[in-house]
């Protein structure tokens, strides 16, 4: 039996059973404790990586919240460079790029400006996660991606394993940007260029420069452009040939589809000083001296000119006639104003045969006033002739003008004594043309006139009509010839015999007048009793900050025939350098019984102001098709001081068609 001593020393110790289970015990609290720490320790890894990713992330597309005022204003390398870099060392070390500077041209600064990390956080390891682990980082991959492998430090996982990929779409890197041009806060109708500046993806100045053509109402837009400071700049009509130039405005894209504020591109604030000459045909149905009356003061000649409607650093009005006078004395052609005063008189020598063209200086009366030819009176009927007049503004400088758009004419060559005769005439009660061939077209083309916006109405119709015996009544109006409608507020009357000049105006959004459509002129009578005639009509046109406009020189009136006639009697002085920036066409109105056989081509007569002596300007020849349109050429060229006469080219068998010809000059094309 054992000893009480011993049995005490046995109660004071541990078996061997209990220290193993006390050593099994302390195993298990071992390792929970390791699993636990090690477990906290990756979640603030983790942590740590989340957020040292996010740091990246804005050193490369630069903090969304960093602002000046409400305006982003932090871009980071990708706003800087253009485009990310292919490594993320170029964050804090320059990879041999463009220092930071501002572009003077471009109005805003581009260019390497790390440590893009910035100085607090030049403490971290911005290359690896927290776990020590290199982040993967792709620029070149869609999208770009900033990886790390995660606690297992290799690809795949789950929980804390798992990858960490930040993506950067290009959402939040490139946009889309749209503009609109304006005029006066209107949408832009012309023709433009616009240049949108920013960084190239090396640090350098990329200009993209796009077109904008009428059918686009001023909208452009830039594809593909990094986010950041950028500035575009509008050219009109081009970057080469700018007569109007804005910008570059400066704006930050900061969204993917940006919009640039329209206040930026309004081009009808900024348009210079222009020179232009303004010509106004008089004479749609030639006029001619009578044995009877003294003077003959020709009512359908009638032009309104309102002084008021031009202006300049130096305005001179003049008026021209292609004119002939049979008999041995000189005689004097005046024009006169609504009082019958004469302001202006051309001499026509005795014994000119040929038609000749002579012009004269005139100072018209101060505002709106109306101006008539008068012709005096000669021993035998039509001794004197004048088959063109035309009254011509020239503008030094000038902001504003009124332009004329002939719209119908008589047969080339004819004309008469009488100030009754009519170009046309019709006893139908439906808008007509008894005489189609005497009828021109005018395309309304907005791109090509700046409209002044100080007046509600800036297109005013006018007409020299007569309504006939018993109180008949004739009405004209513009038509549109696609849809076959009246332009509204266009239609004019005058009622009874005797012919009266009326007019009306109307706006650009009058129903029935559409942009880029052809209009002409019908007449109807009142009555099937009566009859309805015309002898004049046109179309004025008020222009204001002249960015775009046209001169209209008519060179030929209605003819038809086989032959092939020169149209001496309507030639005219065309001179570019009375304009800014000129541009001239040839528009030719007609039609031939063979399509493609018959044409109409200009000459050049050089300083001749008579006969039919030229050289055919190249460029200028229409060939006319077999249903009556409108054509125009291209662009062709006119020596300065050069006189400029038509002809119609036929084959002798086909037959030409001939409604009119003219001459645009395109100004600040």
């Amino acid at each position: 039996m054992p000893s009480i001593s011993t049995r005490r020393l046995n109660q004071k110790g541990f078996t061997l059973i209990e220290l193993l289970m006390a050593l099994l015990l302390f195993s298990a609290l071992l390792a929970f404790s390791t699993t636990y720490l090690t477990g906290s320790l990756n979640e603030a890894r983790f942590l740590q990586t989340v957020e040292r990713m996010k740091q990246v992330r804005q050193a490369l597309l630069g903090d969304t919240l960093r602002r000046q005022g409400k305006v982003r204003s932090n871009f980071g390398y990708n706003g800087d460079i253009g485009a990310l870099p292919a490594a993320l060392g170029a964050l804090s070390t320059n990879p041999s790029l463009p220092a930071w500077s501002v572009n003077a041209a471009a109005r805003f600064a581009l260019g390497w400006s790390g440590d893009y990390l910035g100085p607090a956080n030049l403490g971290a390891d911005f290359a690896n996660d927290a776990w020590g682990t290199g982040f993967l980082y792709s620029a070149a991959s869609t999208p770009p991606t900033l990886t790390s492998y995660g606690a297992d430090r290799a690809a795949g996982g789950t929980g804390l394993n798992a990858d960490l990929v930040l993506q950067m779409p290009a959402t939040v890197r490139r946009s889309k940007v749209h503009g609109i041009i304006v005029a006066n806060g209107a949408p832009f109708t012309g023709a433009a260029q616009v240049e949108l500046n920013s960084a190239n993806g090396s640090g350098g100045l990329s200009s993209t420069l796009v077109n904008v053509v009428a059918a686009d109402k001023g909208h452009f837009v830039f594809t593909d452009v990094p986010q950041g400071v950028r500035s575009a700049t509008v050219y009109v009509p081009t970057k080469a040939a700018a007569t109007i130039t804005v910008g570059p405005a400066v704006f930050t894209v900061d969204r993917p589809h940006y919009l640039i504020n329209t206040k930026f591109f309004d081009v009808g604030t900024l348009v210079g000083p222009t020179n232009i000459e303004v010509a106004m045909e008089m004479v749609d149905y030639g006029i001619s001296s009578n044995l009877i009356n003294l003077f003959t003061t020709f009512e359908r000649t009638r032009t309104p000119l309102d002084t008021n409607d031009y202006d300049g650093t130096s305005i001179t009005y003049s008026f021209e006639i292609v004119a002939t006078n049979s008999a041995l004395l000189n005689s004097a052609i005046n024009l006169v104003n609504s009082a019958g005063a004469a302001v202006g008189s051309i001499t026509v020598p005795g014994l000119t045969n040929n038609p000749t063209r002579f012009r004269a200086t005139f100072t018209p009366t101060a505002g709106s006033n109306d101006y008539r030819l008068q012709i005096p009176i000669t021993l035998l009927l039509n001794q004197i002739t004048i088959t063109t007049g035309r009254i011509l503004v020239s503008q030094v400088n000038a902001t504003k003008t009124r332009i004329y758009v002939p719209l119908i004419g008589d047969t080339y060559g004819g004309f008469s004594a009488a100030d009754n005769v009519a170009v046309d005439s019709t006893s139908s009660t439906a808008f007509t043309q008894g005489a189609p061939i005497d009828y021109s077209i005018w395309r309304k083309n907005l791109s090509r006139l700046s409209l002044a916006t100080t007046t509600a109405s800036p297109y005013t119709f006018v007409a020299s009509l007569q309504g006939g015996n018993l109180g008949g009544t004739a009405t004209a109006a513009l038509f549109n010839r696609t849809t076959g409608l009246a332009v509204a507020g266009s239609a004019i009357s005058k009622a009874g015999n005797g012919y009266a000049l009326v007019q009306t105006n109307f706006s650009d959004a009058a129903a029935n007048f559409a942009d880029l459509s052809d209009y002409e002129v019908r007449i109807q009578s009142s009555s099937i009793l009566q009859t309805a005639s015309i002898a004049r009509a046109g179309l004025y046109i008020r222009l204001e900050k002249l960015g775009r406009g046209e001169s209209y020189y008519r060179v030929a009136r209605s003819y038809s025939g086989t032959a092939s006639p020169y149209f001496d009697a309507m030639r005219a002085f065309i001179n570019p350098a009375s304009f800014s920036n000129p541009m001239i066409a040839n528009e030719t109105v007609g039609f031939a019984s063979t399509a493609g056989v018959n044409s109409f081509q200009l000459y050049d007569a050089g300083n001749n102001d008579a006969g039919t002596a030229g050289a055919v300007l190249a460029g200028s020849g229409l060939t006319l098709p077999a249903a009556k349109s409108r054509q125009r050429s291209g662009a062709f060229t006119i020596t300065p001081g050069d006189r400029t006469l038509g002809r119609a080219v036929g084959n002798g068998a086909a037959t030409t068609n001939l409604s009119s010809d003219t001459v645009i000059v395109q100004f600040n094309y």
